[in-house]
C-alpha cells in the first residue's frame, strides 16, 4: 500500500521537531553566549537537557519508523507523548504550552488511527 500523504507529513514533522531538539542543545552546550535566545524562560539545566535530547531521539525514531510503514513507530508515539508531557511537567514545572500539546496529541492518535492509515502500517509481530 502507498503510504498515506499525512504519514509523511506528520512524520518529517517529527523529524524536524527532533533535529531542532538536538541543535538547540548543541547551542546551549557549544555556544552558552546564544543560550538565552534559545531558551528565553531560562536555561534548562542538566536534568532538562539530558530529556530533551531523550525526547529527541525517540521522536526521531518513531518517526523514521513510521515513515517505513512499522506500526511500532505509531505505538511509539502513542505511548510516548502522554509519558513524555507529564515528565515534562515535573521537569520543566507547568507550561501554558502543555494544552495546546495535549490538544495536538489528541489530534495525531485521530489521523493515525484511521482507517486508511491503520492499513499503511505493518504489525508489530507477525502471526
Amino acid at each position: 500500500m502507498e503510504r498515506p500523504g499525512i504519514i509523511t507529513v506528520i512524520s518529517w514533522v517529527f523529524i524536524i521537531t527532533a533535529i531542532l531538539g538536538f541543535l538547540s542543545i548543541a547551542v546551549t552546550v557549544f555556544l552558552p553566549q546564544y543560550e538565552s535566545s534559545i531558551w528565553p524562560m531560562g536555561s534548562p539545566g542538566l536534568q532538562g537537557i539530558i530529556w530533551i535530547l531523550i525526547m529527541s531521539a525517540v521522536i526521531s525514531f518513531s518517526g523514521i519508523l513510521m515513515l517505513k510503514g512499522r506500526n511500532l513507530g505509531r505505538l511509539l508515539y502513542f505511548w510516548f507523548a502522554p509519558v513524555s508531557l507529564v515528565l515534562s511537567f515535573i521537569v520543566f514545572g507547568w507550561r501554558d504550552a502543555y494544552v495546546l500539546t495535549a490538544i495536538f496529541y489528541a489530534v495525531l492518535v485521530v489521523i493515525l488511527t484511521g482507517r486508511k492509515v491503520k492499513k499503511f502500517f505493518k504489525p508489530v509481530l507477525k502471526k
